[in-house]
């Protein structure tokens, strides 16, 4: 009895014993307790942030794996709102517009750059060539075998942005006839001469009233757009001196019954239509003639007619030019420009009067030199072009 006794004495005092050891000291403070917490890690090794602070740092975000709602604190959560604006701005710069849904706005496209360069010079600089070409049968020649002298100029450009217009008509001449009296009202124009294509360009006159104009003609003129002409190329003369028509009025210079006076009509109607254009004033060509029986009579220095020679006809052209504010002259009868002349004329002409291939092709390289020269795409170059570098 008494063993049993001493025994549950020993148990007693050994329990209090034992509970005394393992009990902080309650004069120790808690911040004193010695020894390192260890945080447990969950198995998904989620941090709690117990101050509320982002755990990562700004530079560190963007290489967090898990960038899922769940891992957002509570008060991150309420200060983004519904979340809309914060996935907006998170989202990296080259996100799809598919991604970003149907509400992505654009940025408004600058302004485009003319399509083709043609030079600071171009007379109207929005990088289009637009050529129109008035005159004769010098130009409306070989339109249908696609090789007249518009057409050789615009595959010399070799650009989609370079367009040819041939408003040639065969057999016109730049002055009126003198049967026609008045020139007030459009429809007294009673042939297609210089200045009645100036007139349907202002658009006092329709096209319909002439039967002689082809569909491709037509088609050339609709599809001009006046103000948006570089350069307007003029050739006239062989039909006015072949006609009689007179070639100048000293007393009246604008007369459209004369050569000189229509082409300062028309000159004045273009400038109006397009003051910034540049006007190319071409003389007719060196030709000679042959009599019924094959005789050569002469050549364009020495043949009138009562008038006056084809060659004086030509220097009426060439002084209008020299007269006219942003003109380029283009002289094909002096051999200045063309070596065509006594010696190369059967190279250069194909019936003693009209360019061959081989003249069209001499004919438009010139041209092209000029306007080359006035775009500032090329060097002053006042060599002759040589007929024998066109014939192949």
């Amino acid at each position: 009895m008494k063993n049993k006794i001493y025994k549950a004495l020993s148990i007693v005092l050994m329990t209090a014993f034992m509970a005394g050891c393992t009990s902080p000291r309650l004069d120790m403070p808690q911040d004193e307790v010695p020894g390192e917490i260890v945080r447990e890690e969950s198995d998904d090794n989620d941090i709690t942030n117990e101050d509320n602070t982002d755990p990562l740092p700004d530079e560190d975000k963007t290489g967090a794996e898990d960038n899922s709602e769940e891992n957002v604190p509570d008060e991150a959560k309420s200060e983004a709102g519904d979340g809309t604006d914060q996935e907006a701005d998170a989202a990296p710069e080259n996100t799809s517009p598919e991604s970003e849904g149907d509400d992505v706005t654009e940025a408004e496209p600058e302004d485009e750059a003319p399509p083709f360069d043609f030079g600071y010079n171009e007379p109207v600089l929005d990088g289009y060539m637009n050529i129109v070409f008035i005159g004769d049968s010098q130009f409306d020649r070989h339109r249908n075998e696609y090789n007249s002298i518009p057409e050789v100029v615009g595959a010399m450009f070799n650009s989609p942005y370079a367009n040819m217009y041939n408003l040639g008509i065969g057999g016109t001449t730049c002055a009126i006839e003198r049967s026609q009296t008045d020139t007030t009202y459009g429809s007294d124009y009673e042939e297609p001469n210089f200045t009645a294509i100036c007139r349907m360009l202002k658009g006092d006159i329709s096209p319909d009233q002439y039967s002689q104009l082809s569909d491709r003609w037509l088609e050339d003129f609709k599809k001009v757009r006046v103000t948006a002409v570089d350069y307007f190329v003029i050739e006239y003369g062989w039909n006015d001196y072949y006609n009689g028509l007179d070639m100048k009025y000293d007393d009246d210079p604008y007369s459209e019954h004369t050569f000189a006076g229509a082409l300062r009509t028309g000159i004045m109607i273009l400038r109006e239509l397009n003051p910034h254009a540049k006007l190319i004033i071409c003389t007719p060509c060196y030709c000679r003639f042959y009599n019924g029986s094959g005789a050569d009579m002469g050549d364009a220095f020495t043949v009138s007619k009562g008038i006056g020679s084809l060659a004086q006809y030509a220097n009426e052209a060439t002084l209008i030019a020299d007269d006219t504010e942003n003109c380029i002259k283009f002289n094909s009868m002096s051999g200045t420009v063309l070596d065509l002349d006594k010696n190369t004329y059967k190279d250069y002409l194909e019936d003693n009067v009209h360019l061959s291939i081989y003249g069209r092709r001499a004919y438009a390289a010139a041209l092209m030199r000029y306007i080359k020269y006035d775009l500032g795409l090329a060097n002053s170059d006042d060599s002759i072009i040589h007929i024998k570098d066109y014939i192949w």
